[in-house]
């Protein structure tokens, strides 16, 4: 495994690494630490261009779908989420699954009783508190019973 500092659209993915798939001259696959709402890394396959420049196949990461019971975040409260294109509340309770995240405010997710899939919004914290995500302006530690983040 080799581990690169790797960037693209104006900023830098550390924590990088070669990971499944085939490294061809035509293109390869990265896993890149994300840390989104319990997540650790995610998977993009990259397209090696004429210059020899690297470009996302895909706009969203993808989450390894492993399915360890742990890796479910289940809802303290109602959590604002869009569903078929509308904004709705996901009620207390709910087991949603992370699926894949864009990296810059959006994380998608499967219901896992009903499901569903969707979308949730969040925004990176600040300064020192640039390791927590937050939801309509909610920490995501006040959204979900345990977040599975190392520790």
């Amino acid at each position: 495994m080799v581990a690169l500092l790797f960037c693209i659209k104006e900023s830098c993915l550390e924590d990088i690494s070669l990971q499944r798939g085939v490294v061809s001259p035509d293109g390869l696959t990265l896993r890149a630490h994300l840390d989104v709402l319990g997540t650790y890394y995610a998977y993009m396959d990259y397209e090696i261009g004429e210059s020899g420049a690297l470009t996302q196949t895909e706009d969203v990461f993808e989450i390894l779908q492993d399915g360890y019971a742990w890796r479910i975040l289940t809802t303290m409260r109602e959590l604002p989420v869009t569903i078929d294109g509308e904004n709705t509340m996901l009620p207390e309770g709910s087991r949603i699954r992370i699926t894949g995240t864009d990296n810059e405010g959006t994380a998608y997710f499967t219901e896992e009783d009903t499901g569903e899939t969707g979308s949730i919004v969040y925004e990176r914290g600040d300064g020192d508190d640039v390791w927590t995500l937050y939801i309509d302006g909610v920490s995501e530690y006040e959204y979900f019973e345990m977040i599975p983040y190392a520790g």
